[in-house]
């Protein structure tokens, strides 16, 4: 089977349910990946999961948990309530990474992933070692607070 990569993916980082969903009814027919972002899973919990899940039943729903520990319990959180994909972020453990990859597996099947979201310092021998342990996304963060500090992507 040959695997498509997304296309367009659409991050709700909203703080509130509400305004999420306004977001995602707007957008959603027209983007491959529906990202629950982290600020709205923080004020919601996993309720944004499940929301996005039913409005979206064909759409990959990603959780930006950007989890950095007890990953396979986060992972297994969010996958029950309909995430696709989750995010870990790449100062967590190896061992923190595969936990979330087995339990969204273990959930979704073939469909479940897991995205390193890379974010301060990290190597080429960390993202070795994410592709070792099955892991083959990864993703740039940019910093909501360096943003507003005056910071560019530059």
């Amino acid at each position: 089977m040959t695997k498509r990569l997304p296309n367009l993916q659409v991050a709700l980082d909203h703080s509130d349910l509400q305004g999420a969903i306004k977001a995602a009814v707007s957008v959603g027919h027209e983007v491959d990946v529906i990202e629950a972002g982290t600020v709205c899973l923080l004020q919601v919990g996993s309720e944004l999961v499940e929301v996005l899940r039913s409005l979206f039943p064909d759409k990959i729903i990603v959780a930006d948990t950007k989890c950095a520990d007890a990953g396979g319990t986060v992972a297994k959180n969010n996958a029950v309530r309909g995430a696709d994909w989750m995010t870990c972020i790449c100062c967590a453990t190896i061992p923190t990474m595969e936990a979330a990859l087995k339990a969204i597996k273990e959930e979704r099947g073939d469909r479940g992933e897991i995205q390193i979201e890379l974010y301060g310092d990290w190597t080429y021998e960390q993202a070795q070692q994410w592709l070792d342990a099955g892991i083959s996304q990864a993703i740039y963060h940019q910093s909501r607070d360096a943003l507003l500090a005056g910071e560019t992507w530059g």
